[in-house]
């Protein structure tokens, strides 16, 4: 089974993932804008383009932030979108020429594969009605300085496009992206931006922000702030 995210999925510095002020011109690609940075900025995005969401069943405020409810952010499995980590929304918004037709939010730390290794995996992100390609032309117009650093992965997977970093020092570090089937299971924490098919039947994609390794509570904290720590 795909241990990817390829569902039908005070410590940071910014690095390159950082989004700036101005890469987002309406509230609507600041919400995408600011997912794309995977640093915790997107639930203060959505706070401020709620006037979208506000109908929307899954749509949640959580203090001065706002995000989406799954059933459950630890399944033990995953079954294409029906897994209970993931929720359709049920009028789909378009932004910047993308649908966004759903929201996955898991956290996989318990599964065998990273519990015995003493690490977590967590992943969150949009299902897009639109090909990797088509995806990662629209965060280059959105947010260029990102976007740009969006290259299709080494590894022999077609349609993947990902920027990889490691935390090494109190600081990110750019790393060469892979984006294979599997995610590693030492202890270094690693972030991925990744855009990929959802599924090889599947004529939409994933959006996701991931991290795996072993992950400090402040650096979590930092990049998820809609949830309790």
């Amino acid at each position: 089974m795909c241990l990817r995210l390829c569902f039908r999925p005070l410590l940071v510095v910014c690095s390159l993932f950082c989004a700036p002020a101005h890469a987002a011109t309406d509230t609507g690609r600041a919400v995408l804008a600011a997912h794309s940075a995977c640093n915790g900025s997107l639930f203060k995005a959505l706070t401020a383009d709620a006037a979208r969401w506000k109908k929307e069943p899954s749509f949640i405020r959580v203090g001065k932030l706002a995000s989406f409810k799954v059933e459950d952010r630890s399944p033990k499995e995953y079954s294409g979108n029906s897994t209970k980590a993931a929720v359709e929304f049920a009028k789909p918004p378009q932004i910047s020429g993308l649908p966004l037709e759903g929201w996955f939010d898991a956290d996989l730390s318990a599964w065998s594969r990273f519990a015995d290794a003493g690490v977590g995996f967590v992943g969150w992100g949009f299902y897009v009605a639109a090909s990797p390609a088509n995806i990662r032309d629209a965060m280059v117009r959105i947010a260029p300085a990102i976007g740009k650093r969006l290259q299709p992965s080494t590894a022999p997977k077609e349609g993947v496009f990902c920027i990889e970093e490691t935390w090494r020092d109190g600081k990110w570090h750019d790393h060469a992206c892979t984006a294979d089937e599997d995610f590693p299971t030492d202890p270094t924490p690693h972030r991925w931006l990744v855009i990929r098919p959802d599924g090889p039947e599947s004529d939409r994609s994933v959006l996701s922000c991931e991290l795996a390794g072993k992950l400090p509570q402040d650096l979590l904290r930092q990049l998820r702030p809609d949830l309790p720590m």
